[in-house]
Order: C-alpha cells, then sequence, then structure tokens
C-alpha cells in the first residue's frame, strides 16, 4: 500500500473527436483520478493543460492557452462553393492571424458536398489574401480535418495563381488538370505563412493526400487514382518553375492544401503543430514547477500516428527530454492496435501506459459512446488510476514534499 501523501498528475489531453473538447476532457479525466486518489487517502494535485497539436480543435485550445487574442468572423466559400461563416483567432502586437481549416473546410460545413474532385480549397485562399491585406504580417493555417483533396489549387486560384492549357484557356478544377500546361505566379505575399500540422505525408504517393486520406472523405478508389493523377501533374509543373514540392513532409496534410505555397520558400513553411502548442502553453515551465508524479494525455483514437506529430506522442516525447521521470498514462476512446502502439511506444523509449473507454466499459450500445462519453472517460480514468496505484509509486515515494 501507498503510504498517505500528494499525488501531482499533469493533465494534458487532446480533444476526444465528436464528443469531448480538450478542455472537457481533461476535466473528466481529473474527476475520474481524483475518485481513485480518495480510495488510496492521497491528496491530489492536478495541473489541467489541454492541448491541440494544428488538427481540428485547434482554434478552441489556442484561444483557452491565450484569451486575449480576439476572435474575429466573416462568411467564406466553403468546399461545396457556398459561404460559410467561420471564426479566426488574432493578435495586434504583432498583427498576426490564426486559422484552424477545418473550421471552413471540414465536416462543420453542414452542407451536402459535391464529389471530392468537385470540392475546393478557395475560402481559404481568400481568408489569406483578406488578412494580408489587412496588414497581418504572420498568417497561421492550422491543417486538419479537411474534406478537400484539391491539393490547395482552390487556395492558390484564389491567391491569384493562373493556370492554362495549351490554348491558354484557363483551368479552375482539378479534373481539367489533365490539360494543364501552363502556371502563371503572383507575387510573393508581403506576409508570412506558417502552417501548422499533426501528420508528415507528402503530397503524392501511398501516404499522401488522396491515396491515404481519400477513402475516408468519401471517394472511390477510381476517384483515388484519377485524383493522384491530377495532383501529380500539378506538382510536376509547379516544381518545374518553382522551388515547390509534394515531397515536403506537410505538403499532403488537409487534402495538399498548403502545396501551392511551398512555391514560395522565404515566405512559407511547415511547423510541428505540437511543437507550437507546447511552446504556447508553456508546457517545459509547467512541468519544472509542478513536479508531476503522473502525466495523463489522450485523444479519442490512439494508433501508430499518436506517437508521431500528435498530442500523446509529442507530451510524453517532451516530458522525457525534460528528464521528468514521471509516469505517462494514455487514455483513449478507442485503442484497436494496443500491442503495436505499445511496442512502438517501448522502440521510442516512452514508457505508456494505455487505456481505453471500449475496454473498460464496452463498446457501447447504439450512440451510447456518444451521449455518454464523458461517464465513460471519468469511469476509466478511475479505472487506470487504481490499477497504476496498485502497482505501488510510479516514479518517485508518494509523499507530503516541501516544493
Amino acid at each position: 500500500m501507498l503510504q498517505r501523501g500528494v499525488l501531482r498528475v499533469l493533465i494534458a489531453p487532446d480533444k476526444f473527436k465528436g464528443t469531448l473538447n480538450a478542455s472537457e476532457a481533461a476535466t473528466t479525466i481529473r474527476s475520474g483520478i481524483a475518485e481513485a486518489a480518495a480510495e488510496y487517502g492521497l491528496q491530489l494535485e492536478t495541473m489541467l493543460l489541454p492541448l491541440a497539436d494544428g488538427g481540428e480543435g485547434s482554434h478552441e485550445v489556442l484561444h483557452t492557452l491565450d484569451p486575449e487574442l480576439s476572435e474575429r468572423s466573416a462568411a467564406y466559400p466553403g468546399p461545396d462553393g457556398g459561404r460559410h461563416t467561420i471564426r479566426w483567432l488574432e493578435s495586434s502586437e504583432p498583427p498576426c492571424a490564426f486559422l484552424e481549416t477545418a473550421l471552413l473546410l471540414g465536416a462543420d460545413s453542414g452542407r451536402r458536398l459535391p464529389p471530392l474532385a468537385r470540392r475546393s480549397s478557395f475560402g481559404v485562399g481568400l481568408w489569406l489574401k483578406d488578412r494580408i491585406a489587412s496588414g497581418m504580417s504572420l498568417c497561421y493555417l492550422m491543417l486538419g480535418g479537411s474534406l478537400t483533396s484539391d491539393g490547395g489549387l482552390g487556395m492558390a486560384r484564389a491567391l491569384g495563381f493562373q493556370l492554362f492549357d495549351d490554348r491558354h484557356q484557363p483551368l479552375s478544377e482539378l479534373p481539367q488538370l489533365e490539360r494543364l500546361r501552363d502556371i502563371q505566379l503572383p507575387s510573393a505575399p508581403g506576409a508570412q505563412i506558417i502552417a501548422l500540422s499533426d501528420v508528415r505525408s507528402p503530397l503524392l504517393g501511398d501516404r499522401g493526400a488522396a491515396l491515404r486520406f481519400g477513402k475516408q472523405k468519401g471517394a472511390t478508389a477510381a476517384e483515388l487514382q484519377a485524383i493522384e493523377a491530377w495532383l501529380a501533374r500539378f506538382e510536376n509543373l509547379l516544381s518545374s518553375i518553382t522551388p515547390a514540392s509534394g515531397a515536403l513532409p506537410g505538403a499532403g496534410a488537409a487534402g495538399g492544401l498548403c502545396f501551392p505555397l511551398t512555391a514560395w520558400p522565404r515566405q512559407f513553411r511547415f511547423a510541428s503543430g505540437i511543437d507550437f502548442f507546447l511552446e504556447r502553453s508553456g508546457f517545459d515551465r509547467c512541468v519544472a514547477a509542478f513536479r508531476p508524479h503522473w502525466m495523463v494525455s489522450g485523444e479519442g483514437r490512439v494508433d501508430l500516428a499518436s506517437l508521431d506529430g500528435k498530442v500523446p506522442g509529442g507530451a510524453a516525447q517532451r516530458l522525457r527530454q525534460l528528464g521528468s521521470k514521471a509516469a505517462v498514462m494514455l487514455i483513449a476512446g478507442q485503442a484497436p492496435d494496443r500491442e503495436s502502439l505499445q511496442s512502438a511506444a517501448q522502440q521510442a523509449q516512452l514508457p505508456l501506459r494505455i487505456f481505453d473507454t471500449v475496454s473498460c466499459c464496452g463498446p457501447g450500445v447504439d450512440d451510447e459512446w456518444r451521449r455518454k462519453a464523458a461517464q465513460r472517460l471519468q469511469r476509466t480514468a478511475r479505472e487506470a488510476a487504481l490499477k497504476v496505484l496498485a502497482e505501488g509509486p510510479p516514479s518517485d515515494q508518494l509523499k507530503n514534499d516541501e516544493r
């Protein structure tokens, strides 16, 4: 049995997609751990640090971390061409804007969509154009959750890229790119653009924008092969006349949204979304000041990608880099390939303990997993904490100590 003492837990999850945002998930996990700590007579101290990695939910987490950012809204064309009112964040010093692209190109657009090849990222380009015209010196695009796979063609057109066939007729849609012969570029923008992503996929190939992610956007295998060919033609021509490269890690994120921007290497770059949020949240300072015994992270579904560029793996890796020996627990909604994930974590020298609500509470009947998401997550956090506590102190002895 553990001695009576203090258990300090840093709780730093991502969202649980479709059910709980990152802040709600952190609060729910704390409730479950509190129940377990009480059973052991431990005084619980927690630090809640909801995180994101550039994907869906990033807008909300960023605003939570920095409430002084101003929220703006306006209507822009969505993937279906219809106008949608979206939100973004701005700061005045320095003049900077942040857009979670899923708010415009994602599932929340709320309309029936055309086939994948007809969906456009034009609205994101208009948003960028407007922000640059308004005096923003830096624009962040937080990628993820896109229902487009146009390789950023629509965005490029909004920014002034002109595409022509051999008769110098303008081309405006992805299927027309089979006739692509020439691209004329506008002047480089007077602002820096940074794309934050949780994936490192290239534009093309089995790991790329169409072949890896297109199926989940409703496209058939034949449609994906056609989109792959059109994107390849776009990439080949643009890279022959500019420094653009579809091989850059992140070029395939959000349907290849930012590929055209790689034509401007002095104005554009990809960056790690999780690294951005760890820095923005003051993660290093929090760990140094709080000195947790445990860190608990998680997201709705964990798989091998969770260790590469996403919140759970990024937070765990940073914790180890800081020299902390805190036990790391990963709590998820689903962990369908737990063995492979556990093995990969061990190879990466990340001794994670993995728990999920399906294993703890069952899959749920009908949409029970959605309706009772908070109760299921709280119960799983409690059971996970009890299991770890039963094994003894996860790092140093849990006892009252002077800080």
